[in-house]
């Protein structure tokens, strides 16, 4: 083949190589960026949410990506999120057109219900009763799942109420009174909600769920209680409605979300209060959310497990941060608890390992210098620091033996250097001092 074939092919692998950036896609990219989004999602920033779903619905079409071990139905649950995010920005036609392209171009998945779901509650939200009973009509007509009907049928019927208010019940004949659902004071917790008067519509959530109402309606006004506490920075009542629903209405499809609210609430409110205790809470709650829910295969499920692996990061990193913090301040004692804190969550995260090898270096350093001064007492706390650390320390445990030798403490100095030989067996200056000390003890 002559040079000019070679220089043609030559090239064309060099054309491929600087477009396969562009053309290529990632898996583990696009995963990535849906996680994010995902987070996003669930911690209300839906203008971040919206711009990386659309980006990792462009990566996806890339060649190469695969994304069904990353959510079932990839495409029409990423469009179904789009929807869903326009929605809690408010642009609600934007929305409602999002959602009828689920619907239109995704006829077999399990999103077009939701889609349908979703224009519903957009409708009731703005008080168009009839517009939201149709579209919960064709939700219902679009799955045969009795949990998921249930849920729907509430809706419906929720709707059908506003549209023709039901006739106060008769008085019972014991005489208790019947309160039945005040279904306009949740649509405008609803809209108090959309208008990021969350305090408000947190309280009218709060009063709504108080009422005597069917599981489904009681949820969704807990739920939402607990979000826009959340958001009103009332961390404590939020805390307060997320705890009830879980307590209350158990294996719910809500419930595992409420986990998550509650993680997410103890996380932001460690943050606010520098208050590692809180954090701890964070994984206690995960931690028990993974336990109730262990043998669940469920989409929702799976879904929220993975922002909460992403909190327990975020947890690490926090408690890691605050550590090197002491640590900068030359706060050891403080800087390991919270190295071994971060590494009692996750034994693998590198910048907190790293924290631990620099405070072991630190109280090594500061042993040394105590030994120049010949401060044997400081020397040996110092050197039991760097033990306890890292008990596979030779050079620790030979200081420690020296320190022991200077203060005469044979007994401890040979102890030390046995445990310094019993690692390094050819540690030379370990031998020496080995013969040394004998030699005290025989002359004694």
């Amino acid at each position: 083949m002559d040079r000019k074939i070679w220089g043609i092919i030559g090239g064309l692998a060099l054309v491929v190589a600087l477009l396969s950036p562009f053309v290529l896609g990632s898996s583990k990219k696009v995963e990535r960026i849906f996680e994010d989004a995902e987070m996003a999602y669930e911690d209300g920033r839906y203008e971040e949410a919206l711009e990386r779903y659309n980006k990792a619905l462009k990566e996806s079409k890339k060649l190469g990506v695969k994304t069904d071990t990353i959510v079932p139905e990839f495409q029409a649950y990423i469009h179904y999120k789009i929807a869903q995010c326009e929605q809690q920005l408010g642009n609600v036609n934007v929305a409602l057109e999002r959602y009828r392209e689920v619907i239109v171009n995704f006829p077999e998945s399990r999103y077009v219900t939701d889609s349908y779901v979703g224009r519903g509650d957009i409708y009731f939200d703005h008080k168009d009763c009839e517009a939201a009973s149709e579209e919960y009509k064709r939700a219902l007509e679009t799955t045969q799942d009795a949990a998921r009907r249930e849920q729907i049928n509430q809706k419906y019927q929720r709707a059908l109420v506003c549209i023709n208010p039901l006739p106060p019940p008769p008085p019972p004949p014991n005489g208790e009174e019947i309160v039945t659902p005040d279904f306009a004071a949740l649509i405008e917790a609803t809209s108090l909600r959309f208008e990021k008067r969350f305090k408000e519509a947190a309280t009218q959530y709060k009063t709504f769920a108080s009422n005597h109402l069917p599981a489904e309606t009681a949820i969704y006004a807990l739920y939402w209680a607990g979000r826009c506490y959340h958001k009103a920075g009332l961390f404590q009542q939020s805390v307060d409605a997320f705890e009830r629903l879980i307590d209350g209405y158990a294996y719910t499809p809500n419930t595992i979300e409420a986990y998550y609210g509650l993680a997410v609430v103890y996380f932001d409110w460690a943050k606010r209060d520098q208050d590692t205790s809180k954090c701890e809470l964070v994984i206690q709650i995960i931690e028990n959310a993974e336990q109730e829910y262990a043998d669940s295969r469920a989409a929702l499920d799976q879904k929220v497990f993975r922002l909460m692996r992403k909190i327990k990061h975020q947890v690490v990193e926090v408690i890691t941060n605050q550590g090197r913090e002491h640590f900068d301040r030359g706060e050891l004692e403080l800087a390991e608890e919270k190295a071994r804190k971060a590494l009692r969550i996750n034994s693998e995260y590198g910048p907190a390992i790293q924290l631990l090898r620099d405070i072991k270096k630190r109280y090594c350093d500061q042993g040394l210098e105590a030994l120049d001064q010949n401060d044997n007492h400081t020397a040996v706390v110092k050197f039991n620091k760097v033990i306890d650390i890292d008990s596979n320390d030779r050079k620790a445990y030979f200081y420690l033996g020296v320190a022991h030798f200077n203060l005469h403490n044979y007994v401890y100095a040979e102890d030390a250097v046995k445990n310094a030989l019993a690692i390094d067996p050819d540690y030379e200056e370990a031998h020496r001092l080995l013969e040394k000390i004998r030699e005290k003890e025989n002359s004694r």
